[in-house]
């Protein structure tokens, strides 16, 4: 299965009955990331990829980087996270973050080192009753 598909099976559904944990196996088998708001704060991030956030998040083609502020939050004679730390900076460069914004519906933007990306993604639409509630996206890992 290709974005192109998984966002055409996704299309259309109702919130809080977005994807099966078959499709979310789906996703995964073919490195592709399922990307769609889950209620007006929380993004769901499934397939290839599974967390959950609630602003920001930075991925590269290897996964989810953990949160800088968790990660740099430690006691300074604590030298348990240097590993961490360093994987950190050498994958934060080639990363990008995923912004999720939710006005009257959910749509995600792209940046990476500052700039706005665009990665080839394919959408699909999401519905709470008769309203829009969220443009969500479909890519495959690589596209990062």
């Amino acid at each position: 299965m290709n974005k192109k598909e998984l966002a055409a099976l996704l299309n259309n559904r109702k919130y809080k009955n977005i994807i099966t944990e078959e499709e979310k196996k789906l996703a995964s088998d073919n490195d592709l990331v399922v990307v769609y708001g889950y209620s007006d704060d929380v993004v769901e991030i499934t397939g290839a990829f599974d967390t959950e956030a609630y602003d920001m998040i930075r991925m590269d083609s290897d996964g989810i980087l953990p949160d800088r502020k968790e990660l740099f939050d430690i006691d300074p004679e604590d030298d348990s996270n240097d590993e961490a730390i360093l994987d950190f900076l050498k994958r934060k460069n080639g990363s990008v973050c995923l912004y999720g914004n939710y006005k009257s519906y959910w749509t995600f933007s792209f940046k990476k080192r500052g700039v706005s990306f665009y990665p080839a993604v394919e959408t699909f639409n999401i519905y709470d009753e008769c309203e829009l509630y969220c443009i969500g996206v479909v890519f495959h890992v690589d596209d990062l």
